[in-house]
């Protein structure tokens, strides 16, 4: 018995005639009677009572439809969920992000995404860098979303957005009644700063940017999140430079200033592994069932899940490539951004513009 078979047998069924269901199936008559007659033959039963008259099901016709028929839907639809699967449309996407991504490009993201493939789950966590690499080796993460740099030969990444800095000022400052400020007033402030050790890139252009005006910031307090930041600010503490998009985080007694001159850009990636340490949308939604039976390697042949891998690897793929495709346009939310490749093996020539 076979699949073709069963599309035969309902066509006949539903049909009562053997002609016009040769008809409907575009095949001879002939041929179509032999695969009935083969089909009774693996099944050791009568479907079709004939005369010359009239075709008529018999009981075990008739109870052979409804099973046929649920057959053939549930091979529809196996279809319909590995194409959808192939097509990054459904699966697990694990993604984690630096805490200043929730304040740019981020939310209406994942919004566009979830749109466009409602039945892909997402999961997240904010996370530092350095958790986000460990997380993306040890396959607990499939996306990341970091500051650079990231320097590892098993990460790869993509420059998704780029801002300028704005400064943070507590309310009442002597500077606030100011609309944009001279990075050189800022030589007598005490500075609030990232830790280096979370985001060495952002800590050392700001360095630079007020070395650029000849001082060097007088840094009275570092911080791991930016929440923690603002909030020394609003305490008075001091003045902190921040990427624009920190502006979207109202918080009492902080104002924002945009500076006068051009500031340097910060940037933020979206990473992953490389494909050869790639996991696949079919391995994400199964992690857990897989760490609670402990699957591994060893329960393989070398043979067979070296292809499982790479079909694994393709469907996750596809799916950060579905994510990409889902990112916003920013260019008249938040200035003009446009997105340019930036992955760590061939870095491109071509400058990322940078928002207003």
């Amino acid at each position: 018995m076979n699949l073709r078979q069963l599309r035969y047998f309902l066509a006949v069924a539903d049909e009562l005639h053997f002609g016009r269901a040769a008809v409907r199936l575009t095949m001879a008559l002939t041929p179509l009677s032999m695969q009935i007659k083969q089909l009774e033959a693996d099944l050791q039963v009568t479907l079709f009572e004939r005369t010359k008259r009239r075709v008529s099901l018999t009981a075990a016709g008739e109870a052979l439809i409804g099973e046929a028929e649920q057959i053939l839907h549930q091979v529809e639809v196996a279809r319909q969920k590995t194409q959808q699967a192939a097509r990054g449309e459904t699966g697990q996407l694990a993604i984690a992000f630096v805490s200043s991504a929730m304040y740019s490009i981020l939310p209406a993201w994942i919004q566009a995404f979830r749109q466009r493939y409602p039945q892909v789950g997402l999961t997240f966590q904010e996370a530092t860098s350095q958790a986000q690499i460990e997380g993306l080796l040890s396959h607990q993460l499939d996306i990341g979303f970091v500051h650079p740099p990231i320097d590892h030969d098993r990460i790869e990444g993509q420059t998704v957005w780029r801002e300028p800095m704005v400064v943070a000022l507590p309310q009442g400052h002597w500077l606030s009644e100011q609309t944009e400020i001279a990075i050189a007033a800022l030589a007598q402030e005490p500075f609030i700063l990232i830790q280096r050790s979370l985001a060495s890139e952002l800590h050392d252009k700001i360095v630079s940017f007020c070395q650029q005006a000849n001082f060097s910031p007088n840094i009275v307090q570092t911080a791991q999140q930016l929440q923690t930041i603002l909030g020394l600010v609003a305490a008075q503490l001091g003045v902190a430079i921040l990427p624009a998009a920190a502006q979207k985080l109202q918080r009492e007694g902080v104002c924002y200033r945009s500076f006068a001159e051009e500031t340097p850009a910060v940037e933020l990636l979206m990473i992953w592994r490389q494909q050869g340490g790639a996991v696949s949308v079919a391995d994400s939604s199964k992690r857990n069932q897989q760490q609670q039976k402990g699957l591994s390697q060893n329960h393989l042949g070398q043979k067979d899940y070296a292809k499982r891998s790479g079909q694994k690897r393709s469907g996750q793929n596809k799916l950060r490539e579905n994510f990409l495709s889902a990112r916003p346009d920013y260019s008249t939310a938040f200035g003009s951004i446009a997105f340019g490749a930036v992955t760590f093996g061939a870095m491109s020539e071509e400058p990322l513009p940078e928002a207003d």
